[in-house]
């Protein structure tokens, strides 16, 4: 059986190898594409500072 993840457009469970979702046709993000997390976004914060200096 494989992995699943849901649409973020519909909330339809496709495969975790789809790119596109089965019913709606909304690309599917991977974990790597989508927001990193914390540290991703405090590295983006502390790049923005640095333009501003």
């Amino acid at each position: 059986m494989l992995p699943a993840m849901f649409c973020g457009r519909c909330g339809e469970k496709n495969p975790d190898i789809n790119r596109f979702c089965f019913e709606c046709g909304a690309r599917l993000m991977s974990p790597r594409m989508g927001n990193e997390g914390p540290l991703v976004d405090e590295v983006s914060a502390r790049l923005q500072g640095l333009g501003e200096m």
